[in-house]
């Protein structure tokens, strides 16, 4: 594939139109947690029925997650990310005219096909737009991004509902989206312009559906694969569960937080997720075993969920043992690069395409579950 051999402002602002995308994505994920008392008076739903709710959201991410790479791959970036970009504010848009669970459904569907495209279009980006040298780093700074992101969207989201309402904040989350939609537009194609001889140059791995699918079930058919899959997902079950979902509820019931005090605990799991993604990255330099790295964390993560859940720590501590507890769930990375060592390298891109699916299609059907987990927790 052709990529930009010159670090420029237009290809970094190209690139950073992806890292805010993505960012706005991983708010939307969590807007139920956070806005979860109003909703369910609003539609006059208990918990469990608005956990299902927002489990629609993971119903359109999860198959989504099969074509978006081909799709990008096959037609103009800057028509396929404009339009994702603004179907999550239209999902928005949705969610705040939404008086009965059909709509507020339907949101959150369109919420996840939008957000679909925000990952794979960073790296699509980076491809692109930037140096060779510099896109490992360009997709480690777009991680990173996204978990940084999260955790300040997540506590300042937390602030703006504690003191203006549902309304004010979804307005200007559909205001933030519409101005992302145009940022994205106007950057990609000042970018089209300078790079002219390589925007529209169809990527030399590009393949047909048909070749794609026989490809997905080679990938499918390796027992290593599934293992990675079930890693991930189990991996990242907590932070699901608890900093996207259900954390907010549990804090402030049970540990008789404010709804702000609630969501920057909740979001201190995001900053430790955004650290350790890095430290895993250079662990590995030093570490060849990932399966020993994922082993240690894996224990070391599973202690001080225990302690958030059991022990009631004091406000400063519990912030620190969740920045802690995010550092070592974030070895969930590591699960992602365990194809490379069992596939063949023409199978990388559709591995790394179809790896995702076995996350989200587990947590489509978590919510409902995870969340009678966590009544159980706070009637216990």
């Amino acid at each position: 594939m052709k990529t930009n051999e010159n670090l420029t402002l237009v290809s970094i602002l190209a690139v950073l139109s992806g890292f805010m995308f993505y960012a706005y994505e991983y708010i939307l994920r969590i807007i139920p947690s956070i806005m979860a008392p109003e909703l369910t008076s609003l539609m006059h739903v208990n918990m469990t029925v608005l956990s299902a709710l927002g489990a629609y959201y993971y119903l359109a991410y999860t198959p989504m997650q099969l074509v978006v790479g081909i799709m990008l791959d096959r037609y103009e970036l800057k028509k396929i990310l404009t339009l994702a970009a603004l179907v999550c504010a239209m999902g928005t848009i949705l969610i705040l005219a939404s008086h009965n669970t059909l709509i507020f459904s339907a949101g959150r569907f369109l919420q996840g096909c939008g957000s679909a495209f925000a990952w794979v279009g960073i790296l699509k980006l980076a491809a692109v737009h930037m140096p060779k040298k510099y896109y490992g780093l360009t997709t480690s700074f777009g991680a990173v991004f996204g978990f940084i992101g999260a955790a300040f969207g997540q506590a300042l989201l937390g602030y703006l509902v504690n003191s203006y309402g549902n309304n004010i904040t979804l307005t200007l989350l559909i205001f933030a989206g519409l101005f992302i939609t145009y940022f994205i537009f106007n950057e990609l194609s000042r970018a089209e312009g300078q790079n002219s001889a390589i925007y529209y140059c169809k990527a030399e791995g590009s393949i047909s559906f048909k070749r794609w699918y026989k490809q997905c079930l080679i990938v499918l058919k390796t027992p290593y694969i599934w293992a990675g899959g079930i890693i991930a997902a189990l991996l990242f079950t907590p932070t699901t569960v608890f900093a996207e979902l259900w954390g907010i509820k549990f804090l402030t019931k049970v540990y008789g937080f404010s709804l702000t005090q609630a969501s920057f605990v909740s979001s201190m799991i995001f900053i430790g997720w955004a650290i350790g993604s890095a430290i895993s990255g250079v662990l590995t330099v030093f570490i060849q075993s990932k399966i020993r790295i994922i082993r240690y964390a894996s224990i070391a993560a599973f202690i001080l969920s225990f302690l958030i859940l059991y022990i009631r720590l004091p406000f400063e501590i519990l912030c620190f043992v969740s920045i802690i507890f995010g550092i070592f769930s974030s070895t969930q990375v590591l699960s992602f690069t365990m194809g490379r060592d069992v596939l063949p390298a023409k199978l990388a891109g559709v591995y790394r395409s179809s790896n995702k699916p076995y996350m989200y299609g587990y947590w489509s059907a978590l919510p409902k579950i995870s969340w009678r987990n966590i009544k159980f927790l706070l009637e216990w």
